[in-house]
């Protein structure tokens, strides 16, 4: 399961196997390298999506990985903060500061 803690100052997103909850990969380019304490993660319909509130970026991952697969919102986007994510059907949302944005996932996020 992947789970996201944030401390303080920084945070951190790990997948622990189920058998004896032991970090078997992380997120993020430096791969188990710290990240902000705004820093959350989601796995909705086989991506695992990564927001960061701090950082304000959204980024999609391979969920058995962790390894980046695209930025999908950019620092630049004006937004001021992120929730979680969220399936519904076929489509995929995000709770934004203004409300929920919907995201549509690139054959690139699908992997």
């Amino acid at each position: 399961m992947w789970v996201s803690v944030a401390t303080g100052m920084l945070g951190r997103v790990g997948f622990h196997r189920a058998s004896d909850l032991r970090v078997v990969a992380a997120f993020g380019p430096q791969r188990n390298g710290p990240a902000t304490n705004g820093i959350r993660a989601d796995v909705v319909d086989g991506i695992l999506w990564v927001t960061d509130s701090m950082v304000g970026a959204v980024a999609c991952a391979d969920p058995a990985t962790g390894r980046p697969r695209e930025i999908v919102i950019a620092q630049s986007s004006g937004i001021a903060g992120y929730s979680n994510v969220a399936g519904a059907g076929a489509q995929v949302y995000l709770g934004i500061d203004r409300g929920v944005a919907r995201i549509t996932p690139s054959p690139r996020c699908r992997g």
